[in-house]
């Protein structure tokens, strides 16, 4: 029943203007670069989630990044020491110095590849030389492999900013290392991986010699003194240990609804849920693009 009622929810979507790329970019040919080894078992969410976008060139960010202009290059099934499976977008400028991009809480490395190429990071690097890289963490929409985990099981979602830092980041690094040909990263990290990044460089220091140079965006540790309603919320009635008792393992993974909620509330209602997003993120709305909207209900957000 799940899974009809995700299927009514799509085309519900579709006809009410659900944000797609354009046919060309959906027929534009992407690279993919498997890294699992020879024979590896990997475990998948399902046949749904996998037809959704769940890694390889399906991947949402390699789909903004051909509809924006960019060569997208997908490395898929990039292991971790712990068994998790992580996907990374290249755009490829071979030679040049690298960056790296982390992304924050509930979205995944689509988000920096979702705005318009001339106020876009990832996009305005790569246009003045740097060979980019966009990581997308374990358990968001094209990371969701594991070697014998399932993600219906609870150990999967047991895991933490300590594991981003000692396991995703440092995957992420040595895939770059070994495939760029740069001995050195410039690490640029949002939130929650920003906080990553400070986490591996506390407990993995041999990694300093790889990062260069660490752009943290507003990294986060305590969440207290919140301004942000629904964070403050979250923090003061200790929802986190709530959810435990509940057994609600993970906010990703809502792809149908994201999808329904954009395509009949945010194509119609732009500010509402711009307004929604800063409720979440922080109240920035004179610095809002509202035409984006769509885009990150549909591709980034609880991705």
């Amino acid at each position: 029943m799940l899974r009809v009622w995700c299927c009514v929810m799509l085309v519900a979507a579709s006809a009410a203007g659900a944000v797609r790329v354009s046919d060309a970019a959906l027929r534009t040919p992407v690279a993919v670069v498997d890294h699992a080894e020879p024979g590896a078992t990997l475990r998948y969410v399902g046949t749904l989630r996998w037809l959704l976008g769940a890694g390889g060139d399906r991947s949402g960010a390699a789909r903004l990044a051909v509809e924006a202009g960019y060569p997208a290059e997908v490395h898929r099934r990039v292991p971790t020491d712990d068994g998790y499976f992580l996907t990374a977008l290249r755009l490829a400028n071979p030679g040049k110095p690298v960056v790296l991009f982390t992304h924050g809480l509930m979205t995944n490395g689509a988000a920096w590849v979702s705005n318009l190429p001339h106020n876009d990071l990832a996009f305005m690097l790569y246009d003045a030389g740097f060979d980019v890289w966009v990581a997308h963490f374990r358990g968001t929409k094209d990371s969701l492999a594991h070697r014998y985990l399932s993600v219906h099981s609870q150990q999967y979602w047991d895991f933490s900013v300590t594991e981003y830092a000692l396991y995703d980041l440092p995957a992420m690094l040595d895939l770059i290392t070994a495939n760029a040909g740069q001995r050195s990263v410039i690490l640029v990290g949002h939130s929650e991986g920003a906080s990553s990044a400070l986490a591996m460089l506390s407990l993995l220091p041999r990694y300093a010699d790889t990062v260069s140079l660490l752009v943290a965006l507003a990294p986060s540790a305590y969440l207290q003194h919140s301004t942000q309603p629904v964070i403050s919320f979250a923090s003061k009635f200790h929802i986190v240990d709530t959810m435990k008792l509940l057994h609600i393992t993970h906010f990703t993974g809502f792809e149908p609804i994201g999808s329904f909620v954009q395509g009949s509330v945010c194509h119609l209602m732009p500010r509402f849920c711009s307004v929604t997003m800063n409720a979440i993120a922080g109240w920035d709305l004179p610095n809002m693009n509202y035409t984006r909207t769509e885009v990150l209900f549909c591709f980034v957000l609880f991705h």
